[in-house]
Formats: C-alpha cells, sequence, structure tokens
C-alpha cells in the first residue's frame, strides 16, 4: 500500500511521533497524500484513534462514521471503524456517544430501545459482516456468554437456548484465534490489547459456568496483560478490572488479597479524569452499561477502592454501594 512516495513519507513519519497531537498533524498531512480509497480509509480510521487518544472522541466517531459508510472504501477499513465506534462506548460510557451512533442508517435499525448491550451486539455483528476483526469476534462471544451466564445461574431449563449460546461462542472464539495474527496490521496498538482482554473475560465467564477451568482463565487475563506491556509498554487498567471482578465471583472470600492488590493498581494509579477507566467507574454510578452491581461488589470488599469511588461521585446515603 506504500508505493506512493509522498504518502510513504508522511505515513511513517506520524506512525513514528512521539505524541497523539503530533501524529494527529501528520496524519493529517499523510491523508492529504492519499490517493486511493485504502490509503484514505487506513488513515481516517488512524487519525480517528488518535482524536480518541487525544480525549476527543466525538470527533473520532464523526471520522469513523464517515469511513464506515463510505462504499469505496476497502471492507476491512469499514469493518474496523464500525467497531470502532463501538468500541468508543466501551471506552468512555458517555451515552452520546450511544446517541450519535444510532441518529441515522444504516445503524440506526440496530438500536434496540431501553437494551443497550444488544445494540452494540448488532454493531459489532455489523462490522462482522463487513470482515471479522478479533475485537468484534471477542465481543460478540462475550454478550452470548452473558445470556449463557444468565440462563445458568436463572437454574433455566432451556436446553436449546443454552446450547445455541455456546455455539456462537465457540465459534466466535474460533473466529478470534484464527484471524487474531492475521489482523494485526490493521489495528492501533493503543487498542489491539483490548482483544486479548475481551478474550480472557469471555474465558472467566465460561469457567464461571463451568466449561472452562479457573486456572484457564486467569491464564487468559495473565496473556492479556503480558501482550498490553509487550505492544504499549504498559498495562491496562481495565485488566485489573475485569480480573478483580472475575476473582470475586470465582473465589469471592479466598482471593481477597489479590483483589485488593488488583485494585490498588487502579486507585493507586494516578489516571486522569478523561481516561477510560475512570470515565468507566464515574459513570457505571449511574449503571451505565449494567455493571453497577459489579463495582459496588468490589468496593464492599475493598474499603480504600470504595473510598476511591467516592472521590468519583459515588455516595453511600444514596445506596450506591447497596447489595
Amino acid at each position: 500500500m506504500l508505493n506512493n512516495s509522498d504518502y510513504a513519507t508522511a505515513y511513517t513519519s506520524a506512525k513514528n511521533a512521539t505524541s497523539s497531537q503530533l501524529r494527529i498533524e501528520l496524519y493529517t498531512q499523510a491523508l492529504a497524500q492519499a490517493q486511493t480509497p485504502s490509503e484514505e480509509g487506513d488513515i481516517k480510521n488512524k487519525l480517528a484513534t488518535e482524536y480518541s487518544i487525544s480525549g476527543d472522541y466525538m470527533r473520532a466517531l464523526d471520522i469513523s462514521k464517515d469511513v464506515a459508510t463510505n462504499t469505496s472504501y476497502p471492507a476491512i477499513e469499514r469493518a474496523y471503524a464500525i467497531q470502532f465506534m463501538a468500541d468508543l462506548f466501551y471506552l468512555y460510557h458517555d451515552p452520546q456517544i450511544t446517541e450519535q451512533i444510532f441518529s441515522a442508517e444504516p445503524f440506526k435499525s440496530l438500536q434496540v430501545q431501553g437494551d443497550t448491550e444488544t445494540s452494540y451486539r448488532h454493531l459489532y455483528e455489523y462490522a462482522s459482516s463487513f470482515f471479522p476483526l478479533p475485537i468484534s469476534e471477542a465481543r460478540i462471544a462475550d454478550f452470548y456468554a452473558d445470556d449463557l451466564m444468565t440462563l445458568y445461574y436463572a437454574s433455566s431449563t432451556d436446553e436449546t437456548e443454552m446450547a445455541q449460546d455456546r455455539v456462537a461462542i465457540s465459534q466466535h472464539l474460533a473466529n478470534f484465534d484464527r484471524i487474531s495474527s492475521q489482523a494485526n496490521s490493521v489495528f492501533n496498538t493503543q487498542f489491539q490489547t483490548g482483544a486479548y482482554l475481551r478474550y480472557a473475560i469471555v474465558i472467566g465467564k465460561l469457567a464461571r459456568v463451568g466449561d472452562k477451568t479457573g486456572a484457564e482463565a486467569e491464564a487468559a487475563f495473565q496473556e492479556a496483560s503480558r501482550m498490553s506491556i509487550l505492544i504499549t509498554g504498559a498495562d491496562d487498567p481495565f485488566i485489573y478490572y475485569h480480573y478483580a471482578d472475575f476473582l470475586t465471583h470465582m473465589y469471592p472470600y479466598q482471593r481477597v488479597t489479590d483483589i485488593e492488590t488488583m485494585l490498588a493498581k487502579i486507585y493507586n494509579g494516578n489516571y486522569g479524569p478523561q481516561t477510560p477507566i475512570v470515565s468507566f467507574l464515574k459513570n457505571e454510578r449511574m449503571n451505565v452499561t449494567g455493571v453497577k452491581s459489579n463495582v459496588a461488589r468490589l468496593a464492599r470488599i475493598d474499603p480504600q477502592f470504595k473510598a476511591y469511588l467516592e472521590t468519583l461521585g459515588w455516595q453511600e446515603q444514596a445506596g450506591d454501594f447497596a447489595k
């Protein structure tokens, strides 16, 4: 793709830049040198990622929607753009993102009013219909794992639906395994680790229903951490959160020290107010993604984590930490 020498020079300079703002400037220059739809789509996807990193995620969303709806761009670039739109919501947990994504077709018909999770499953499936990418495949598997857990803990006798969930999970995890190494070139490294984390989350949920072992789940979380450090040079605080959440459900009383160790990496991490982990914890007080009870459960185990949540607006008197 880099046979356009002016584009290749600008692209390489941007990729090697040391700050997000500089990368935005250089990718914008590269965009001006792009001569093919493939080059344009690739650069716009990278610009969307950099705008998100800089905190301007609504600008990132606009760019991604442009790529997603441009029929001249390659399917893989459109798939990445659609996937990234969904990722933005799960990174920043801002309801305005949902409102903007589903404001018009072809996305409006994918939304299920009052059901955020199903709406985003539809969006990831739409991305996968263009080209299967690891994050989308892991996310879709995760939605079905949630349904399987709901049926399992409700002692459901609907063996047909549970079997269908297991088939879907197996299929999408197999897709993940098949394409994760092949698709690395279309990921920005800042977000590539999300695929490994989501895979670990699915294995954790399967362990909770007896389809995997706890050891397999912990190995998956440790692999996600290893890949995060390898790819980005730093661990992802969402790995700490989800690993701790898994431990509270799998070993609620036996692993308190390990849970506290994981959570301490979040509240001692000096994460800024606009970072995704802080946005998530702050917004989940309003149960934006439906896991407020899980966050509250962690707070009841670790008083220091509870105190940290209180600095983000959680309130004891409002019942935020109640079971």
